[in-house]
């Protein structure tokens, strides 16, 4: 079986698979005694790793083509220069020798270069990413394995000196293919969106962020502002595309959205989703005040008597076409359920924060009944204008 190289000219990565050791395992243990052969610009054409026991050993694998490499390069020289006597610098490329030799030619360096354009040694210590700097230290241990820009003037004087250094560990996946599902190697951190259109013969449903996931299966894309945003486009909102097709419900303006983000707050996971709607959806919404004719709820004196939940544990919401059944919360449920069913915002100015325990039926045949169930637990609703925010709904061009 043979593997292939997966070459980013941009990143300056350099993929080789089907490794499998990683570069913590190598700290603090003695570096193999490498013979490096094939050196160009160097006093000797080849010589072992040993040989300059004593020395502090910088190994930095590069190539040509590697921008970063070509930022790194002179440093490693001029660190050379400064301490020829205690520190040996030697670079491995995975170029052709007439590619190096050119190189040589257009920007001449004063470092020995390894060549290695079947990645011999590679396998001493594996990576998939250059530049890839490994620091040996003068009794052949290696000390860091880094990405080289964690290299300083500071550094180097102190690994000349004997003294110890703390580097960020190059630590890479090296059987990373790109192939693969980029979430079997993210294992529940960041954020998957899945978006499609109208799937035929699914439902229609909506759910809120519940153990790293959301889905909405064919839907209208207000339903989902309404989700991530808490407002009811039914009741809160303003159209500036006043002939948009979004505003009437059916296959050709619904969409199925799921997404999973196990590390995420339901506040992270709303604000992300947020920001995935206004980039690719086809509507784009913004929350604004509006001065809107409302109802408010409020008590009645003397009549309020829910009970309050003497549980300590979450509340529950459940909500049907016959009513809604709450255990442990305060009145929003309540408000929200009155809203959705009038279609006339509902704002609750009760100031009730307590838990409380309540059940709220609903009959369809005979909606006007909701004034006598107010009643009943001590409730009523008044006519007010009020301040209230709306989404603003827009077509994107």
């Amino acid at each position: 079986m043979t593997y292939t190289k997966l070459i980013l000219i941009a990143f300056g990565l350099l993929a080789t698979l089907n490794l499998s050791a990683q570069s913590s395992k190598l700290i603090g243990k003695p570096a193999p005694d490498i013979h490096f052969t094939d050196v160009l610009n160097d006093a000797k054409s080849s010589y072992k790793l040993s040989d300059f026991k004593g020395k502090v050993v910088i190994i930095d694998f590069w190539a040509t083509w590697c921008g970063p490499c070509m930022v790194g390069l002179p440093r490693l020289e001029n660190w050379q220069k400064k301490y020829p006597d205690n520190l040996k610098v030697i670079t491995i490329a995975s170029d052709s020798k007439g590619r190096l030799q050119k190189f040589l030619k257009n920007k001449p360096i004063g470092l020995p270069i390894v060549l290695d354009s079947i990645d011999q040694y590679e396998k001493y210590f594996p990576h998939r990413a250059i530049p890839h700097t490994v620091i040996i230290d003068k009794n052949g241990i290696v000390r860091a394995i880094s990405a080289g820009d964690q290299l300083t003037d500071i550094n180097i004087d102190l690994l000349i000196k004997g003294k110890k250094v703390e580097l960020a560990l190059k630590e890479e996946v090296l059987d990373f293919d790109p192939d693969n599902d980029l979430a079997n190697y993210a294992k529940g951190k960041g954020i998957q969106i899945l978006l499609t259109p109208y799937l035929e013969g699914l439902p229609t449903l909506s759910s809120s962020f519940v153990n790293g996931r959301m889905i909405f299966v064919n839907v209208n894309p207000t339903i989902i502002y309404r989700q991530i945003t808490g407002i009811n486009p039914f009741t809160r909102s303003e159209w500036l595309s006043v002939n948009s097709k979004y505003r009437v419900f059916g296959k050709e303006t619904s969409m199925c959205l799921e997404l999973k983000a196990a590390d995420f707050t339901e506040e992270e996971a709303n604000t992300s989703l947020i920001q995935y709607m206004q980039l690719y959806s086809p509507l784009s919404a913004t929350i604004e005040l509006r001065e809107r004719k409302v109802k408010v709820l409020k008590i009645i004196k003397d009549k309020f008597n829910l009970p309050k939940s003497e549980t300590q544990e979450d509340g529950t919401y459940t909500s049907s076409g016959n009513g809604i059944d709450v255990k442990g919360l305060d009145l929003k449920p309540l408000a929200e359920f009155l809203e959705q069913k009038t279609r006339i915002p509902i704002e609750d100015e009760t100031q009730i924060s307590d838990k409380l325990n309540y059940k709220f039926p609903w009959y369809l045949e005979k909606p006007e009944d909701y004034v006598q169930e107010l009643e009943k637990l001590g409730l009523r609703l008044e006519d007010a204008t009020r301040q209230i925010k709306v989404l603003v709904f827009s077509d994107k061009k």
